[in-house]
């Protein structure tokens, strides 16, 4: 029996964030539904569970990581011969290096062999398997020209020094053994702490007042600088492989003060007609009407506007006055 007093109170128990209490009632939800279809239940216990906003109680908020922080990331991670979590520092500088040139998730990086990358057609690709993609479909994805050679290099080097260890004879060596993985580790649970030190290492800080700069924040990394390169929002929500555009612009897009700057600079300068008349010199008249505001002459019937310039009127329109003119004396008899 699912007692609803219960279930409320875990949603909204104290210490848990609010966006870990939307996943727990997501899933609760779901199990509800599943009772109904399921015909377990003749309803669903659990349909007056609400969601509560996660935009009011947000505790971890992660920042993008600049092009001179990333290049000092790369730089002093390559040059480290410290080893953590099994990776030296090459490995681990092309694992911040895949995270931030692709998006791809600690999860998704941690699946990768050689085999999922293909370097030699005409478009360099790398391939998560449905089973570790968050969204369970397979994907292929683009790599950058710059991560190309960088990569074949890594892994030709990687092989060699395969080579060169002692071969030691083991029985799961089967034909249908799975391929040994490029970033070994368990789900990278220590990758936050491993990303901390390379921070420390590259004299980087962790924590600034824009958020954290942890592992997932070099997916943050990525998506906003397609956002600050002009990549159409429908592409990058493609590249980031987001069920919806919100998530890829609101939550993954980070801009600053300059780049709001730059933006509003980048919008075209329009001049009034006047005023590209009168720098020609080609009349004044213009330059005259369009800054003299428009005065009424309250001593006819009917008001007429018109212009301190010109105070003529055309015969239209003194015949209109005239007609209001013998219809005001004509009423008044």
């Amino acid at each position: 029996m699912v007692r609803r007093p219960i279930v409320s109170t875990f949603a909204s128990t104290d210490g848990l964030s609010i966006a870990s209490s939307k996943h727990y009632v997501g899933a609760v939800e779901s199990f509800g539904k599943w009772l109904v279809r399921d015909l377990r239940s003749s309803d669903n216990p659990l349909f007056h569970l609400a969601k509560l906003n996660a935009k009011v109680d947000v505790r971890h908020e992660r920042r993008a990581s600049t092009i001179g922080e990333l290049g000092r990331l790369f730089d002093a991670t390559e040059c480290s011969t410290r080893t953590i979590g099994r990776m030296g520092g090459s490995t681990r500088a092309m694992f911040y290096r895949l995270a931030a040139m692709t998006g791809l998730r600690a999860n998704e990086l941690a699946s990768l062999t050689p085999a999922s990358f293909d370097l030699t057609s005409d478009v360099s690709t790398v391939t998560i398997e449905a089973g570790y993609s968050k969204r369970c479909r397979k994907d292929v994805l683009p790599l950058h020209s710059d991560l190309v050679p960088r990569l074949d290099q890594w892994l030709t080097k990687r092989d060699r020094s395969s080579d060169d260890q002692p071969v030691v004879l083991k029985w799961n060596r089967a034909a249908d053994a799975k391929p040994e993985r490029l970033f070994p580790g368990k789900r990278f649970k220590k990758a936050a702490q491993m990303l901390r030190a390379d921070l420390e290492a590259a004299e980087i800080a962790y924590e600034t007042d824009d958020g954290c700069a942890d592992v997932h924040s070099l997916r943050h990394t990525f998506i906003s600088n397609l956002a600050n390169g002009g990549v159409h929002p429908k592409l990058a929500q493609q590249l980031a492989r987001h069920s919806t555009i919100t998530l890829t612009m609101d939550r993954y897009s980070h801009v600053g003060f300059l780049d709001r700057n730059a933006a509003l600079e980048s919008l075209p300068v329009t001049a009034p007609e006047c005023q590209t008349m009168r720098a020609t010199g080609k009349t004044d008249e213009c330059a005259v009407g369009c800054n003299t505001p428009a005065e009424i002459d309250h001593s006819e019937p009917f008001p007429v506007l018109q212009r301190r310039s010109d105070t003529r009127q055309t015969s239209t329109t003194k015949s209109l006055v005239s007609r209001g003119k013998t219809r005001l004396f004509k009423s008044s008899m």
